[in-house]
């Protein structure tokens, strides 16, 4: 790919090309870049604010995030950010994406779902790939004041699937302008599988365990506690606690009625859906299959480069900011 990517529908839209940053080239190194050098950005805010937001399904939950706005003039849309699977406001893509977004203007939510840090002692239930309803929530109960001039929803790996979800799910969003989504498992079930692949022995062991750590720190029953750490596999926690706790009859059922992919052909709002050739997480090859259903809003990044949630690049911050960022000015000219 001479621009370091490739884009399916839609292909008026213009991007900055794609260069991976040495040393870290390939799918692992450019995954596990943040674990082994990392510099905390300053999000340079005049205004940092707690929100709480009702969830409106009768739990009496309610969401948290973290609102940053610089004091300037310009009129742009809120970005709400959503964490992936064990993240939070404190993830590190979360945190470099609200520096990035913030420094060029735009008021941003982070945006904490239900069960994740640092509110997991704060609601009743947990989130999961398809709670696409606290997006729903939340919007509802964000003040208007701060949606006046719209709002423009990103999620990064399992956020991303939450978001599509939403995005094809639910029409009535009149001040969503567009969505974004960064390396999201649209297709839970094959992703899982590929997870627990033996050359993704370490990942899987990374995720598995902090699934049960966050697992652990949310319920309170003692017993349960000692059933998850009994736990061994992604596969095992959906089956056995995330599809019971949720309604579903396994884990295939939750995949299945979850699953973006089943969801995107619905959506009528420009979305952006990001993803990497060499994503070692989340095979390429759901992309290209879903690519043939996708709606005509929708556009399709996928780099030849970039791992998952990575992309660091020879630029001044990682390119699935940079281009989430021409979109949204593309798309609001």
């Amino acid at each position: 790919m001479k621009d370091g990517y490739k884009i399916y529908n839609n292909k008026n839209y213009k991007f900055t090309t794609f260069s991976a940053k040495l040393p870290w080239l390939g799918g692992d190194l450019q995954t596990i870049k943040n674990s082994i050098s990392y510099k905390q950005p300053i999000i340079y805010t005049n205004q940092e604010i707690r929100l709480k937001l009702s969830m409106n399904d009768g739990s009496g939950d309610n969401l948290y995030g973290l609102f940053n706005q610089n004091d300037n003039k310009l009129s742009l849309p809120l970005i709400i950010l959503i964490h992936g699977l064990t993240g939070s406001e404190q993830s590190q893509t979360i945190i470099k994406s609200a520096a990035y977004f913030v420094g060029k203007g735009f008021p941003v939510l982070r945006l904490n779902l239900r069960g994740a840090l640092p509110c997991i002692d704060k609601s009743k239930e947990h989130y999961h790939a398809g709670s696409s309803h606290e997006i729903k929530s939340a919007l509802e109960s964000i003040p208007d004041h701060l949606k006046n001039n719209g709002i423009i929803i990103v999620g990064e790996s399992l956020g991303g699937n939450i978001v599509l979800k939403y995005a094809g799910e639910f029409k009535n969003n009149d001040n969503v302008i567009g969505f974004a989504s960064i390396c999201a498992p649209i297709d839970l079930n094959v992703v899982q599988k590929n997870i627990m692949r033996m050359r993704n022995f370490l990942y899987h062991q990374y995720l598995i365990n902090r699934m049960k750590k966050n697992g652990i720190l949310f319920y309170e029953n003692d017993k349960k506690k000692k059933f998850i750490q009994s736990i061994k596999t992604i596969y095992e926690y959906d089956n056995l606690i995330v599809a019971p706790d949720n309604g579903f009859l396994n884990a295939n059922d939750y995949y299945n009625k979850c699953s973006a992919i089943h969801f995107i052909k619905n959506i009528k709002k420009p979305a952006l859906i990001i993803h990497s050739q060499n994503d070692p997480w989340i095979p390429v090859s759901i992309y290209q299959h879903a690519i043939k259903n996708i709606s005509k809003s929708s556009t399709v990044l996928i780099s030849d480069d970039g791992g998952h949630v990575g992309f660091h690049c020879t630029k001044d911050n990682e390119w699935h900011n940079i281009v989430i960022c021409e979109y949204i000015f593309q798309i609001i000219r």
